[in-house]
């Protein structure tokens, strides 16, 4: 309990509930509002969610609920083929789970050299994991076994059933409900807050 562990520490003040920027030095917790000359943001990132038809409707894991788990599936499904996704896969199949990884790319962990992905790919199969690749999933759906997968690949359609799925498809950043345009604080693109070498964002006194 975070509470519980800093409540002994007379210089740290403790405020539970969603922060949101009103000017740069200015923040508001439900009621309270916090001022202060610096500001750290590290409000870390979740889990990205691809928009496929019926996943709104199918209990799914992610990185973070997969480690929460009291009982091994029989056989699991993992959208996507980064990173996290290679982890948790060998990871599984190490426990003797039945993996398959669905990947939109020709290969797994495409920001990588071709040759090392083609080494992980190897390893994967080697250690028993069943990876597709080309894989545009067009939906998913419960089923009596546990999910349905289907999806189309480069020589036609298929479908596929597993007891667990897994989306891990990257990770988005937790800035959007910050109100960070109230602060002056730039993001990118894909919304990950703009720091220099020293972790200072674009607006003096607050750094990321």
């Amino acid at each position: 309990n975070i509470r519980q562990s800093i409540g002994d520490n007379e210089k740290i003040h403790y405020f539970e509930g969603t922060a949101l920027f009103e000017a740069p030095d200015r923040i508001s917790v439900g009621d309270e509002i916090l001022a202060g000359e610096k500001v750290v943001i590290c409000t870390g990132a979740r889990t990205q969610i691809p928009p496929v038809n019926g996943l709104s409707e199918v209990p799914y894991l992610t990185s973070t609920t997969a480690l929460e788990l009291q009982q091994l599936p029989e056989s699991l499904v993992i959208i996507g083929g980064g990173i996290i996704a290679v982890e948790f896969a060998q990871m599984f199949a190490a426990f003797g789970v039945q993996v398959t990884i669905l990947q939109r790319s020709p290969r797994i962990i495409p920001n990588v050299e071709p040759e090392l992905s083609a080494g992980i790919h190897a390893i994967l199969e080697r250690d028993g994991v069943n990876i597709i690749t080309g894989a545009d999933i067009r939906s998913v759906q419960r089923d009596k076994n546990g999910v349905k997968v289907s999806l189309t690949v480069p020589d036609g359609e298929k479908s596929l059933t597993a007891e667990r799925l897994m989306v891990a498809t990257g990770r988005a950043p937790n800035t959007d409900r910050l109100q960070l345009a109230k602060a002056g604080v730039e993001t990118d693109q894909r919304g990950y807050i703009k720091v220099d070498h020293a972790f200072r964002t674009t607006v003096p006194g607050i750094w990321a």
